[in-house]
């Protein structure tokens, strides 16, 4: 039997291990990473699994660590099966399996290769994805294709959504290829590189919204980068708020300033953008916690900040400052 080591630490790769062991795949050793809360979908669950199948657990920091080496060509895999892993892998690993190295990628490759790929596609209003079992090599998610399984974006999808097809189509993919990979009867499919487009990372500044963009793109953005990812972010008299829930209006009966929140409804409040109007739902307030937005936003109070009402109110107190501490000095003297 082929024995694969799986590599991974994340919630989508400990759907795939479950379905590996249950279509009776040899797994000889299981890497997942120590606990990091940069991880946003890190999975704790791998120790209870691997103790119910016996399979040694090793919580890593860095795959590519020179005792990590010395462990993978101990173990002598026939295969790794890299399925949710933030490192890349490098050469001297991909060399170490027999038969290959294996990764997934949330994406039609070669299209939307990179990081992020979830918030990116849905922030660029794809329709369609997938997930894409592929081998692994040098490059950017360039390897040759086994297998991919299409699904839909629908028009409301979040990230949490996203994720979940992702899983479940990672788990499909599985049960369709694992036997024929096991056997050596999958075809390689060499990607048009030609045909490649690439994203770029993202990181939490990123979901800070501009009231100034259409409702549309404003929607989207709270959709891509919300749970398992940080969320859509604005502030409210000085306070950070994280916009759970929202829904696109159609009302055309509205108009105020960009970012003022217009009118307080049944569910929701309304609020301005640079085209049309969006209905905020929930919200979580830093330090606070979680509200229904018509609990905690007030009308005519505005989102964002008023960055040169700032500067202006900052040099102010700065010279308040200094005439406070010429006439501490006057005094003293």
């Amino acid at each position: 039997m082929k024995k694969i080591v799986f590599v991974s630490h994340n919630i989508f790769g400990y759907g795939c291990l479950k379905e590996i062991l249950k279509n009776s795949g040899d797994v000889i050793a299981v890497i997942t990473r120590k606990y990091q809360p940069s991880i946003s979908d890190y999975c704790d669950q791998y120790n209870q699994l691997c103790n119910k199948y016996k399979i040694p657990l090793y919580e890593i920091d860095d795959i590519n660590d020179a005792r990590i080496k010395v462990k993978l060509k101990k173990l002598d895999p026939d295969f790794i099966f890299v399925f949710g892993w933030s490192q890349i892998i490098d050469k001297e690993i991909l060399g170490i399996p027999k038969s290959g190295c294996l990764g997934t990628h949330p994406s039609i490759l070669p299209r939307n290769r990179g990081s992020a790929a979830i918030p990116w596609q849905i922030l660029n209003n794809e329709k369609i994805s997938a997930v894409t079992l592929f081998y692994l090599e040098e490059g950017l998610d360039c390897g040759d294709i086994v297998a991919q399984e299409i699904f839909e974006v629908d028009n409301d999808e979040t990230a949490d959504s996203f994720y979940q097809k992702v899983i479940e189509n990672g788990k499909q993919i599985i049960q369709k290829n694992l036997h024929l990979l096991l056997k050596g009867e999958t075809k390689r499919t060499p990607q048009n590189h030609l045909l490649a487009t690439y994203l770029g990372r993202r990181t939490p500044e990123d979901g800070v919204i501009d009231w100034s963009l259409d409702n549309e793109r404003i929607y989207r953005l709270i959709r891509a980068v919300s749970k398992p990812y940080p969320g859509a972010y604005t502030y409210y008299n000085y306070k950070k708020i994280t916009i759970l829930e929202a829904e696109l209006s159609r009302q055309t009966n509205y108009c105020g300033t960009i970012g003022s929140i217009l009118e307080k409804l049944d569910d929701g409040v309304l609020v301005q953008t640079g085209r049309g109007l969006l209905k905020i739902r929930r919200i979580y307030v830093e330090g606070e916690g979680e509200f229904k937005a018509t609990d905690y936003l007030k009308i005519r109070r505005k989102f964002g900040m008023n960055y040169e009402d700032e500067i202006v109110y900052l040099r102010k107190e700065i010279e308040n400052l200094k005439r406070e501490v010429e006439e501490l000095r006057k005094k003293q003297s």
